[in-house]
């Protein structure tokens, strides 16, 4: 492997040794044949460095393309993801809406219920009291027709008693209507 750097470098400075001494006998009017190979060195040259030329600029339009193909492409994708995002959100606010709707009619199921099981238990409560109310109102009027014959009984009582007493001091001739008024006693 030495040995063929060694071979490769001696070329090259070879090589070098013969364009500087080339250069130099243009100068000094050289040999026609090696000013021919002078004139084809250069014209290889210039002919190298138009293809690098060509090359770069092949180069440079290759990479101009790929990166305008890139560009597309990522936008491409960012459309497509801005679309697939756009997508998950409309379903997401249908489903969101679903659920609330599910949700408001199952909870305006249970209010109904509620509703309905509190008018019932208002009608049975209404019911309670009313029939209390008229047991109050049967036992206060027999607690009242009770007190009116206790009260009549002994104004009765009373006004039989004072009546008597002051009956000695009536004529006579009132006692007949005082019997008669008893009668219409009740």
């Amino acid at each position: 492997m030495m040995l063929w750097a060694a071979i490769g470098l001696s070329a090259l400075a070879a090589l070098f040794g013969l364009l500087a001494w080339a250069r130099q006998g243009r100068s000094n009017g050289l040999d026609p044949h090696l000013a021919q190979v002078l004139q084809g060195q250069e014209r290889l040259e210039q002919v190298w460095r138009s293809e690098q030329a060509e090359s770069q600029r092949q180069l440079r339009t290759e990479m101009n393309e790929s990166a305008r193909s890139l560009r597309m492409e990522l936008s491409a994708a960012d459309a497509e993801f801005r679309a697939a995002v756009a997508r998950d959100a409309a379903a997401g606010r249908t489903e969101s809406a679903e659920a609330l709707s599910r949700f408001a009619m199952g909870f305006s199921a249970q209010l109904q219920t509620l509703i309905e099981t509190n008018d019932r238990r208002l009608a049975e409560l209404r019911g309670v009291v009313e029939e209390r109310l008229q047991h109050l109102q049967k036992d206060n009027g027999a607690r009242l027709e009770e007190m009116r014959r206790t009260v009549d009984e002994k104004l009765h009582a009373t006004l039989s008693s004072d009546w008597a007493s002051r009956s000695s001091w009536f004529p006579s001739a009132l006692r007949p209507f005082t019997r008669d008024w008893e009668k219409c006693r009740p």
